[in-house]
């Protein structure tokens, strides 16, 4: 087997919070070696450029919109397009979730049921039991959230795998091994504490701070998901 090689698109930052970034927090749960990516900081400019092949990409969240005019994003879509094509093994993170079901052709759009927030439970459904990457988590886990827009509109030949209470789109698959998660399993209780009260100085989320800080607990299952995935990448290589 030889050495994998990851493209890890950073989609943004976590520069407010005391936390490591995305892509040190991604690749530390992954548990390997940082020579196994290549971090590219999309939104400072680093670009992907079709001789790009790598084994797996790991697309990460971002406190950007999917549904926001970025300049950088048609370039990207259309790489992850010819990534797809040639059935990469693909993981989208929140904005890397709403990503990918865009280039896949479906709709992104706010939940109308406002910020998903907390640590929360996820159900997996018959599907989910079966597939390669949540199987093991079946029936449900705890995981962290932090999202105001969803997968409104699943992409066709989609598969939906999980919900949760407030969000039907928890996580999908295409193909064989492209997937897309709401969730963030990357965050601990620490960062997902912190990203609470910083989001409930903004009055127009609506946010119960003494009940959602409550309920944070650890997500050990749901951290565990990314080596998982770093394993299918290993073994597609």
């Amino acid at each position: 087997m030889q050495p994998v090689n990851i493209a890890l698109l950073k989609m943004g930052d976590l520069r407010k919070y005391s936390s490591p970034d995305y892509d040190e927090l991604i690749i530390s749960a992954t548990g390997l070696d940082r020579k196994h990516f290549s971090v590219y900081d999309i939104p400072d400019g680093n670009k992907v450029s079709s001789h790009v092949k790598p084994d797996g990409i790991i697309i990460s969240g971002s406190s950007l919109m999917v549904t926001d005019k970025l300049p950088w994003k048609e370039p990207v879509c259309e790489w992850l397009q010819e990534q797809i094509a040639d059935d990469i093994p693909i993981l989208g993170i929140c904005f890397g979730h709403h990503l990918l079901a865009q280039v896949l052709g479906g709709k992104i759009g706010d939940n109308p049921e406002g910020i998903e927030l907390g640590t929360i439970d996820i159900h997996l459904n018959s599907a989910g039991k079966k597939d390669q990457l949540l199987s093991y988590f079946y029936p449900k886990f705890k995981a962290q959230v932090s999202h105001v827009q969803s997968v409104i509109e699943l992409p066709e030949k989609c598969v939906v795998l999980a919900s949760s209470a407030q969000e039907p789109i928890q996580a999908f698959r295409y193909g064989h091994h492209i997937w897309g998660i709401q969730f963030h399993p990357e965050f601990d209780e620490k960062l997902l504490t912190e990203i609470v009260l910083r989001k409930a100085e903004n009055p127009d989320l609506e946010i119960n701070v003494r009940k959602t800080l409550k309920k944070i607990e650890s997500t050990k299952a749901s951290y565990s998901l990314l080596r998982k995935f770093a394993g299918i990448v290993k073994l597609y290589n």
